[in-house]
């Protein structure tokens, strides 16, 4: 039996709220995801520094822990969607809030005392192992998957203009969060202080706040998607959506080649966001390097809205396909950021991209494959961008050792890049289309 303080109508019935509660569900969703960033790649990078001092281990080292403690987390991600579909967004998003901020708050405790005892060890990069598993799987993987999933279940037609908006506020937010970690940090006497406000907000405020405004989709609260009434609903075309199950859409080559694609830019913003000062040293831009992901996320939400409108006027895979070709521009500028044209360019390109990211991945998925397994085909989604970020870092960090630069890093980028967009181009693999376009 649900409890009481999950029902939908507790403490308020949506359906009494004067607009259509989805526009709430918008707003919560996409403070949910700024919520998260602590356990991001932009949210983690600020600190890389000092952890390497406190623990006395080495970037490849730290790299490995960071690997691995993603690619355990990507494991346990399907896991999670399925729990996500069996209890929905509001409790999922409300635990999952409560022990991110219990992670942070016990990690800022205990690292400088592993430091202290175990300095210089393996015990060090065991330490962090752990420590990235749960915050990659807390953050990055649960409450990214938990608020997009949620968004998207209470649109249809405007699921397009929704995305666009949404993933403006994420890119935003995204690119500031270096300099707003890293602002922090400098304010407070210890940098662990950071992650002890940051746990305590979580728990005390973020929580109740998913609590007290997240639902899972509109026909649980009596409602319909895009807030229509049900006269209009019959009225006009019905709305009909695809059903597909997960374990039906994981066995399809069009999935892993539609996934494949929305991997490859978390591959390569993961390397270079945890690796952000490295690289500013690197290519002698340490003075401004920071302000490199503020600056794309300006680029990246109108990006949000050329892919939004583009989906719209000219259908959802051309678009993906535009971005592949903008990933593979942004790949071959990469090593020319120390130069003043480089440095614009490349943000022009991986903005551009990076925004089209935000808004395809909230689409694609609802759109192939319905609403009804969302939370696990997500998950499936979730399980490979979280293994796509957790090869960046060290992939990076490995290149540099033997290179002494991080210019080859992107070519992978490039390559994967490319087999998506003539795997597409040429039609290799297709999907039946669902009976109605967004």
């Amino acid at each position: 039996m649900k409890s009481k303080l999950f029902r939908s109508n507790f403490p308020f019935d949506p359906v009494r709220v004067p607009f259509f509660y989805g526009w709430v569900i918008l707003m919560a969703g996409t403070l949910g995801f700024c919520f998260s960033l602590p356990g991001h790649s932009a949210g983690i990078s600020p600190f890389t520094d000092k952890i390497l001092e406190v623990l006395s281990i080495s970037r490849v080292q730290y790299s490995f822990a960071y690997m691995m403690g993603t690619l355990a987390s990507a494991a346990t991600l399907p896991w999670g969607g399925r729990q996500f579909d069996r209890y929905g967004a509001r409790k999922m998003g409300f635990f999952s809030l409560i022990l991110l901020g219990g992670v942070l708050l016990l990690f800022s405790q205990w690292i400088e005392w592993v430091g202290e005892e175990f300095s210089a060890t393996w015990v060090g990069v065991g330490f962090m192992f752990l420590f990235f598993y749960l915050m990659r799987f807390f953050a990055q993987g649960m409450l990214t998957m938990i608020t997009r999933t949620m968004i998207v279940k209470w649109f249809f037609r405007k699921r397009n203009i929704v995305s666009a908006i949404t993933s403006s506020f994420q890119s935003l937010s995204y690119g500031m969060s270096p300099v707003i970690f890293g602002t922090l940090s400098a304010m407070a006497l210890d940098w662990k202080d950071v992650w002890v406000w940051i746990g305590t907000f979580l728990i005390c405020a973020a929580s109740p706040f998913a609590w007290l405004f997240f639902r899972d989709n509109p026909e649980a609260c009596g409602l319909t998607m895009d807030g229509q009434s049900t006269d209009v609903v019959v009225k006009n075309e019905p709305v009909v959506e695809a059903h597909w199950t997960a374990k039906e859409v994981v066995i399809t080559p069009f999935f892993w080649t539609l996934v494949m694609g929305m991997i490859v830019l978390n591959f390569s913003n993961s390397g270079m966001t945890l690796h952000l000062d490295s690289i500013g040293r690197s290519m002698e831009i340490s003075d401004k390097v920071r302000s490199l992901l503020f600056h794309m996320a300006w680029v990246a939400i109108i990006g949000n809205f050329v892919a939004s409108w583009g989906a719209k006027k000219f259908g959802i895979l051309r678009m993906f396909k535009g971005q592949m070709l903008t990933q593979i521009v942004a790949s071959f500028l990469f090593p020319f950021l120390g130069s003043h044209l480089g440095w614009w360019a490349f943000i022009l390109f991986n903005g551009l991209s990076w925004g089209s990211w935000g808004v395809l991945n909230a689409l694609l998925w609802a759109h192939f494959y319905g609403r009804k397994h969302l939370g696990s085909i997500m998950g499936w989604t979730m399980f490979a961008t979280v293994i796509a970020s957790s090869l960046g870092p060290i992939t990076y960090s490995s290149i540099y050792g033997q290179t002494g630069s991080y210019g080859l890093s992107t070519s992978i980028m490039a390559v994967f890049s490319l087999l998506v967009f003539l795997c597409l181009q040429l039609k290799i693999f297709t999907i039946n289309q669902p009976t109605r376009t967004l």
